[in-house]
């Protein structure tokens, strides 16, 4: 059986009641970036069913809004992770960033100070894991 077929198209009728069960399943969805279809046909309810339940519970549609921000926030580890032991590639997230707020005239960074800074770093990190090596320390 194929995942399409696997897929259960809730009935259109009667709303279904949204219990613990589908409140997690939508909780989920929007977890993983799903948009208010997709969490629907995960949770297996229908989308009037899913609106109803938020004009009742107002308090989950302000969840959702903060749900569907941690595939953002997820990324943005990965890559502050990434960037500690990759200047070249923090370099880059840098020359992106400069260019965005540099059009919003919110900072100006001096990307050639910040060469010169990984650089110093890069010497820095040499020195120290040479030493290491050579039993100093």
């Amino acid at each position: 059986m194929s995942d399409i077929e696997r897929i259960k198209i809730p009935k259109v009728g009667r709303n279904k009641k949204i219990d613990n069960k589908v409140r997690e399943s939508l909780i989920y969805a929007y977890s993983i970036g799903c948009n208010d279809l997709q969490a629907c046909l995960y949770a297996e309810i229908t989308v009037p069913t899913l609106k109803k339940y938020e004009k009742d519970n107002p308090e989950f549609l302000y969840l959702k809004v903060q749900l569907k921000e941690h595939p953002i926030l997820y990324a943005s580890q990965v890559l502050f992770k990434g960037l500690k032991d990759k200047p070249e590639l923090a370099l880059k997230v840098l020359e992106k960033l400069t260019k965005r707020y540099s059009n919003n005239n919110d900072v100006n960074v001096n990307v050639k100070d910040f060469e010169t800074f990984l650089t110093q770093i890069k010497s820095a990190s040499h020195t120290t894991n040479d030493d290491q090596e050579d039993g100093g320390g």
